[in-house]
């Protein structure tokens, strides 16, 4: 970029671009659907009020009320996840950020137990969201029988269990 911002991108074929701006993190600022090469120059204003301020923590534990040191946690929007991490093994606890306030999904996962996902919350400016205690729980059974009705013997079905926003089985 030059001093006033400018950034030249020459060559672009005649085709819709997606463009994103990040300002200090893995969270888009402000993106922009369906440019083109070739019109007018864009002028884009970034707020600062997507600027990675806010905390997300909590403490994961097993069924019992020990730490589950084994368990990761991954934040994710809907512009884009952030890195899964690990909670502190002695303690379950997990501090994350600085990332961008907004609405935030939250994955807790261990191999032994059902994924656990919470959210929307919608975390402001400035702000530490703390999720509390989140606990798994023994998983039960789901069960299911697919009638075909009308549908060829040969024709293939697919299903999905699906908890949140994750997909537990496909088939």
């Amino acid at each position: 970029t030059d001093a006033e911002g400018r950034v030249v991108v020459p060559g672009c074929p005649d085709t819709p671009y997606y463009l994103e701006v990040r300002s200090g993190g893995v969270f888009s600022a402000m993106s922009m659907h369906g440019i083109r090469a070739g019109g007018d120059e864009l002028v884009i204003e970034v707020s600062t009020e997507t600027d990675p301020s806010i905390i997300l923590k909590g403490r994961v534990l097993l069924p019992d009320g020990s730490p589950a040191s084994a368990a990761q946690v991954n934040p994710s929007m809907a512009n884009g996840g952030a890195p899964i991490e690990t909670p502190d093994a002695d303690t379950g606890q997990f501090e994350l950020g600085p990332y961008s306030p907004g609405e935030w999904y939250l994955r807790a996962e261990h191999s032994d137990y059902p994924t656990i996902t919470i959210g929307p919350v919608t975390v402001p400016k400035d702000s530490t969201h703390d999720y509390g205690d989140i606990v798994f729980q023994e998983g039960g059974t789901l069960r299911a029988i697919v009638h075909r009705g009308g549908i060829p013997s040969d024709a293939q079905l697919n299903l999905q269990v699906i908890q949140g926003i994750s997909v537990k089985w496909r088939a």
